[in-house]
C-alpha cells in the first residue's frame, strides 16, 4: 500500500466518524473546556508560586540590606558620636541637676520632647532658665571639658586661659583683665554648647535610617541602646528648648521616635530579665 493510499484510508475513516469540520470540537467540547479551565488554574498556581518566590527573595534581600546598613550606622555612631559623649554629657548634666536636683528621677516621663511637656514636668519657666544656665560659663569647666573631649591635659588648657585678677593689678588694668578672661570663657562655653547640638544632629541623622525602615534597629540595639538612651535623657531640656518655637514642626522627630522604641525594648528586656542577644546576619 502506497503512502497516498494510506492517507486516503485515514481520511475516509475520519470523515465517516466526523462528517463535518467542527464535529470533533463539538463532540469533545466539554472535555476541552475542562482542560482549558484546568490549564488556567495551573497557570495561576504557577504565577502565584513565582510571585511567592519573588516576594521571599525581595524580603531576604531587603533584610540583608537593612542588616548591612545597620552595621554601617553602628560604625558611624562609634566614629562620630561615642567619642564626644563623655564631654557632652558632662557639659549638660551639670545644668540639668542645677535646675532640677531630681531631674533624672522623672526620665521615665520623657516621651514627646516638646516645650509643653517640659513645662508640665518642671514648671513654665524651665526652658528660660535652661537657656540662661546652658549659656553661662559658670556651669562650664573648660579644662575638664577639653580633657574629656580631646584628652588634653588640664594644665595645658589652663595655661591658655587669661590669668585671673590678683592683688597686684588694680584699676583699669584689673577691669580689662577681668573682661578678657570672662569673654574668653564665654566663647569657649558657646563653642561647647554648639558642639552638644552638633552631636545631637549626628544622632538625628543616625536615627533617621532606623525610623525610615532603611536599617534594622534590632540589629544594633544590644550594643548601642544604653549610650543612646542616656544621651537623649541628658539632652531632653535642650531638645525641648529647640522645639519651643517649632510647635507642630518639632525637631529631632526621628531621635525621639527611636528613643521611645528602644526605651520600651529596654524595659521589656529588664522586666523579663533576659539579656539582649546580638542579631545574626541573614544568610546569603
Amino acid at each position: 500500500m502506497t503512502i497516498l493510499e494510506v492517507y486516503y484510508y485515514i481520511t475516509s475513516i475520519g470523515v465517516s466518524i466526523f462528517p463535518h469540520y467542527y464535529d470533533f470540537l463539538i463532540h469533545y467540547h466539554d472535555s476541552i473546556e475542562t482542560l482549558s479551565f484546568l490549564s488556567v488554574i495551573a497557570s495561576l498556581g504557577f504565577v502565584a508560586y513565582q510571585s511567592s518566590l519573588f516576594v521571599k527573595d525581595y524580603r531576604h534581600k531587603r533584610a540583608h540590606s537593612e542588616f548591612e546598613t545597620a552595621y554601617k550606622l553602628a560604625g558611624y555612631y562609634s566614629k562620630n558620636i561615642i567619642p564626644s559623649l563623655n564631654a557632652a554629657q558632662y557639659r549638660i548634666r551639670k545644668v540639668n541637676t542645677k535646675l532640677v536636683p531630681d531631674f533624672y528621677k522623672k526620665a521615665n516621663l520623657f516621651k514627646e520632647f516638646t516645650a509643653e511637656e517640659a513645662q508640665s514636668l518642671f514648671g513654665n519657666d524651665i526652658l528660660t532658665k535652661f537657656r540662661h544656665e546652658f549659656a553661662s560659663p559658670d556651669n562650664y569647666d573648660y579644662p575638664h571639658y577639653e580633657y574629656l573631649l580631646n584628652s588634653i591635659p588640664t594644665r595645658d588648657t589652663e595655661s591658655k586661659i587669661p590669668a585671673p585678677i590678683n592683688h597686684t593689678i588694680t584699676g583699669k588694668k584689673a577691669k580689662e583683665a577681668e573682661e578678657k578672661r570672662k569673654k574668653y570663657l564665654q566663647e569657649k562655653a558657646f563653642l561647647s554648647s554648639q558642639h552638644v547640638v552638633y552631636i545631637l544632629n549626628n544622632v538625628e541623622y543616625f536615627s533617621m535610617y532606623f525610623c525610615s525602615g532603611l536599617a534594622s534597629a534590632d540589629t544594633v540595639f544590644p550594643s548601642l541602646h544604653q549610650t543612646y538612651l542616656d544621651f537623649i535623657v541628658d539632652t531632653y531640656l535642650l531638645i525641648c528648648y529647640l522645639n519651643a518655637n517649632n510647635a507642630g514642626e518639632e525637631l529631632y522627630i526621628h531621635t525621639s521616635t527611636l528613643y521611645n522604641k528602644w526605651r520600651k525594648q529596654s524595659l521589656e528586656a529588664h522586666n523579663s530579665r533576659k539579656k539582649p542577644q546580638a542579631k545574626k546576619m541573614p544568610e546569603a
